[in-house]
């Protein structure tokens, strides 16, 4: 697995308690942003659905997401996130790394 993939499900398992629990972060990664991004579909018979009452449920093997439950977590943790940047200078400087890390290769493209 690459460094994003496991980055982007370690993210879904600390900040979102209901991804942290019968492997969720793995499948929802699997099947809903690798489905989605790399074959314009959601795998596995996967489903977004406002009308479930939670944010993620599993039905005969199905899982199924809430969006907009999933986008309040997803906020939630952002503005909490924020909170510490502007707050705490180590988290400052560990976000700094990280974007001259993953975007080095932009970086120098522009200055070019």
């Amino acid at each position: 697995m690459d460094e994003a993939g496991k980055r982007f499900k370690k993210w879904l398992k600390d900040n979102i308690k209901e991804f942290d629990t019968q492997d969720f972060a793995h499948r929802f990664y699997d099947e809903f942003r690798n489905g989605l991004v790399h074959e314009g579909r959601i795998k596995n018979g996967g489903q977004f659905s406002y009308e479930l009452k939670e944010l993620v449920r599993v039905i005969d093997s199905i899982m199924i997401v809430n969006p907009e439950k999933l986008l309040e977590k997803i906020e939630k943790s952002f503005e909490k996130y924020i909170g510490t940047v502007e707050k705490e200078e180590w988290a400052f400087q560990a976000l700094k790394c990280a974007l001259i890390r993953d975007f080095q290769r932009d970086i120098e493209h522009a200055n070019r």
